[in-house]
């Protein structure tokens, strides 16, 4: 499922609530990242964009997801959509 599909779906399975949070977490020369962020700006999503050149982000995105191993790692109302 593509990302502008899960953005939808959290949408949806919300309740028709409109969606207040979501979170990218991105890295430097990332196409996916740069992609997804295009693409959020695009439908006019507000978003928070993480950087996990950062040291601090990159912990807690480890913290979060310790599993993951691809960027971008999305997650829309505290829900976790994927990468």
């Amino acid at each position: 499922m593509n990302i502008e599909a899960r953005v939808y779906k959290a949408r949806v399975s919300s309740k028709n609530k409109r969606m207040n949070d979501i979170e990218i977490s991105t890295g430097p020369g990332c196409s996916h990242c740069e992609a997804a962020t295009a693409l959020l700006n695009e439908h006019i999503y507000p978003f928070e964009e993480r950087d996990i050149s950062d040291h601090v982000v990159m912990d807690e995105c480890k913290m979060r997801l310790p599993r993951a191993r691809s960027l971008p790692q999305i997650f829309a109302d505290g829900e976790h959509l994927g990468s």
